[in-house]
């Protein structure tokens, strides 16, 4: 089976209320739809979406949907951004085709939108359909890279660290670590779990180097904003210190470890 990617690169001009959202369709890198541009009144419509959708993990409940509500979100994300490429995207996409939807932007309420309910023309929403994968990345300006060489043989090495500044709300965070080692016991040695103690940026890096781990679990505070999204670690004070989405990417892709970012 081939695997195809459908990558839509998507950013945003102007400001204040007459900024719109301008994309490109791709398949496989190759061009589909270019230079694509929503109406002031749908950029308005994604943004109000996304921040409809944030709101309902802001409770302190899980969200409740219709399955009715999820259909009409997953055909609201398909009309905006691919109904007008899909006849000549759905003919080059075979049944077998294994497909990854990639989302590219620098624009955090994009990709805070609910991708995985995307419903292409006749299908499932892609969060629900096997073929389908979905990946988001904070930048417009690269190529998705090829998956490298498998990964190194076991056992499966994870690191976690923990980041709680003491300017922020206190988390449950050892709660979470003995959950977290509770899943990680039931594997035995095929798994090796390894833990940070300063909660810093730099710690992660020198951690990274030296386990070379194939997951990194953090726990902390984050924030995402029109500016971007950060993860707040801990300086050498013990307060906050953000370090934005992208900073994380280039530390992971420039170490010799195995995590994918």
């Amino acid at each position: 089976m081939a695997d195809r990617t459908l990558r839509l690169s998507i950013n945003e001009t102007g400001a204040g209320a007459a900024a719109v959202f301008t994309f490109h369709v791709f398949l496989d890198d190759t061009p589909v739809a270019s230079n694509q541009s929503l109406s002031s009144a749908q950029s308005h419509a994604v943004r109000e979406l996304a921040w409809q959708y944030g709101q309902l993990f802001e409770q302190h409940s899980l969200p409740q949907l219709a399955r009715e509500q999820l259909q009409t979100l997953g055909a609201q994300l398909f009309d905006l951004w691919l109904a007008h490429a899909w006849g000549r995207l759905s003919g080059k996409l075979g049944p077998g085709d294994q497909r990854v939807l990639v989302v590219a932007s620098e624009r955090p309420v994009v990709l805070n939108l609910p991708w995985e309910l995307l419903r292409p023309a006749g299908g499932e929403c892609v969060g629900a359909d096997a073929k389908w994968s979905v990946r988001r990345f904070p930048w417009t300006d690269r190529q998705l890279a090829p998956a490298g060489t498998d990964l190194p043989a076991g056992p499966l090495r994870i690191l976690h660290m923990v980041c709680a500044p003491q300017d922020q709300p206190e988390l449950d965070f050892e709660r979470e670590e003995e959950l977290l080692t509770r899943a990680i016991s039931q594997a035995g040695p095929r798994v090796v779990f390894d833990s940070g103690d300063l909660g810093s940026f730099d710690e992660l890096g020198q951690r990274i180097d030296e386990f070379r781990p194939h997951i990194v679990h953090l726990t902390g505070h984050a924030r995402a904003g029109e500016d971007g999204a950060y993860f707040l670690f801990e300086n050498e004070s013990g307060t906050g210190e953000e370090h934005s989405a992208t900073e994380l990417g280039q530390l992971f892709a420039g170490a010799e470890c195995s995590v994918r970012s």
